[in-house]
């Protein structure tokens, strides 16, 4: 998968843009599969101490970016806030997919806590809270090639769309292995060398699969054909 990632701020105005490609595999709890998980752990060098992230995402009333990341390539986009570990700046974040790949817009928000957050727009659409959805992140380095681990995927309906919250544990954990753009040539649609002879592509030995914790969440907890 080929990520573009365009980070600014407003104040000064600011932007620049990071390229990388990004694979996940994505493990059941307690199936096989999940020695995947201990491999890396054990085989790989730690590059930061774990952490708890937060996220926030905003959808219609109605779920119409849930439906259009399913049936569309292009022009879909995803709209979250995020904090780490509950104490750092809370960030808004816009996932954008074109047919150039995909960006992603970073912003810093005022916000101290994601409940403070209340429906706004962005790009014609009305957003509103949906879910939160929280995970434990691991961080390992093997040769010029990052790995995350999420674990303990946990979400949590906003008010907006269910009174109760309720709420749903996820048995899934990923596996994503990403690599910067000062890592290989210009042409980001290469394969990635992580030396002179092996790449990204060639070394992953797992299989890998598009996920996305948004709409996990969604396809748990809301049966999004009555909207």
């Amino acid at each position: 998968m080929v990520v573009l990632q365009t980070l600014f701020k407003k104040d000064p105005y600011l932007m620049t843009i990071e390229i990388r490609k990004e694979y996940k595999v994505v493990c059941t709890r307690g199936n096989p599969n999940s020695d995947k998980i201990f491999e890396i752990r054990n085989n790989y060098k730690t590059l930061y101490q774990p952490r708890r992230i937060e996220s926030l995402y905003m959808d219609t009333i109605d779920f119409k970016l849930y439906k259009m990341s399913n049936f569309m390539d292009t022009r879909k986009f995803k709209f979250r806030y995020r904090q780490y570990n509950n104490t750092s700046k809370i960030q808004q974040e816009i996932k954008l997919n074109t047919q150039f790949g995909r960006k992603k817009l970073i912003e810093d928000t005022n916000f101290d806590n994601l409940d403070e957050i209340k429906p706004t727009t962005y790009n014609g659409y009305s957003l509103v809270p949906i879910v939160k959805i929280s995970f434990l992140r691991e961080y390992y380095l093997t040769k010029n090639l990052r790995i995350t681990i999420d674990t303990d995927l946990k979400a949590k309906l906003s008010s907006y769309v269910d009174l109760n919250k309720s709420d749903f544990l996820s048995n899934k954990e990923i596996i994503e292995f990403k690599l910067n753009e000062t890592s290989y040539s210009e042409n980001i649609y290469n394969k990635i060398l992580i030396n002179d002879q092996i790449s990204i592509e060639d070394n992953i030995p797992f299989t890998t699969e598009s996920f996305s914790k948004y709409t996990h969440a969604i396809e748990n907890l809301i049966n999004v054909s009555e909207y």
